[in-house]
């Protein structure tokens, strides 16, 4: 159950398939400046299923690899050296086992990296899943806490998707069940600066969510609002797709749905909110499927109260 998720969820799966590449640039120009690939490169490994970028540091996720056992997975840290990228460190899970598929999902914040495992087992029940906290200590990478749902259960995928903004991150349990079979959920864990541990402090939930929604496909957060996927909703078709946004309230301490995302010209099977991003007030939502593939440029205007669809990209050729 979990591995179908990949036939519709992947991210950059096209250039790491094989043996595994990535490609990146940094400083002013937008020409490409070096192709990333892993020291220890082996086939179907998928290198560059998932990436981040934050400052001069780079994850790529091979969630396939198998260092520690089948699909266990890996992530590789990157960085400049002079005037070329170099692989620093590999990161693997200290439990790591056969398809946990760590690296399926990364994100970055600093010195802080969130590494996703959905395939990752508890307690006998296969796929409940887990998500890694690294922390740089001024050398090297150091695994910190291995962050699991409360209410965990078998083939939930949490951890199918990450995200993290200064002490909150968000993670995403795509195959929940808690509004119909694959429904879908999102955490929110707040790091503890006293117990120096994350916690648990709300498991999010589609307003209207239902089975197949698949809530929790993508997950992005940025202050205090989080943006959830739900690629597989129908909205007068069939997995048309939605995006729900969610603020924090101070005087509550609780996670409230602020409004639900639609594309104006959504049809069925686009998978609208397959992925998502945010940063401010502006938000950018894929809709993989919508002919050659689209995305949606929402914008939050303080005086309405609400996001608006600005604009449509789509590729010009």
């Amino acid at each position: 159950m979990y591995r179908a998720l990949r036939i519709w969820s992947g991210v950059s799966v096209i250039s790491g398939w094989f043996l595994g590449a990535a490609s990146l640039s940094y400083g002013q120009g937008a020409c490409q400046e070096a192709r990333l690939t892993a020291s220890d490169p082996g086939v179907f490994e998928s290198f560059g299923f998932s990436v981040a970028v934050w400052g001069e540091t780079a994850l790529i996720g091979a969630e396939w690899d198998r260092e520690i056992a089948t699909e266990a997975g890996a992530v590789y840290v990157f960085g400049p050296q002079g005037t070329s990228w170099v692989e620093m460190q590999k990161l693997l899970a200290s439990d790591g086992a056969s398809l946990n598929h760590f690296g399926h999902a990364v994100a970055l914040d600093g010195d802080v990296a969130l590494i996703g495992a959905g395939g990752h087992q508890h307690d006998d029940d296969s796929g409940t899943g887990s998500a890694y906290v690294f922390r740089h200590n001024g050398s090297s990478w150091v695994q910190g806490q291995e962050l699991i749902a409360s209410d965990g259960a078998w083939q939930d995928g949490f951890g199918t998707s990450v995200s993290i903004s200064g002490d909150v991150a968000v993670i995403g349990a795509v195959f929940d069940d808690d509004n119909g079979a694959q429904s879908g959920s999102a955490y929110v864990f707040r790091y503890d600066s006293k117990s120096k541990s994350w916690l648990e402090e709300q498991k999010l939930l589609a307003s209207d969510g239902a089975g197949g929604d698949f809530f929790g496909t993508a997950v992005a957060i940025f202050g205090e609002v989080a943006l959830v996927g739900a690629d597989g909703h129908d909205d007068g078709a069939e997995s048309t797709g939605a995006v729900y946004v969610f603020r924090y309230d101070a005087q509550t301490s609780r996670w409230v749905e602020e409004q639900k995302l639609l594309a104006s010209d959504g049809t069925e099977l686009d998978r609208f909110g397959d992925s998502v991003s945010i940063s401010g007030d502006v938000a950018l939502i894929g809709a993989r499927l919508d002919v050659s593939g689209s995305a949606y440029v929402f914008r939050y205007d303080a005086d309405k109260g609400q996001w608006i669809e600005q604009q449509k990209l789509v590729p010009s050729d």
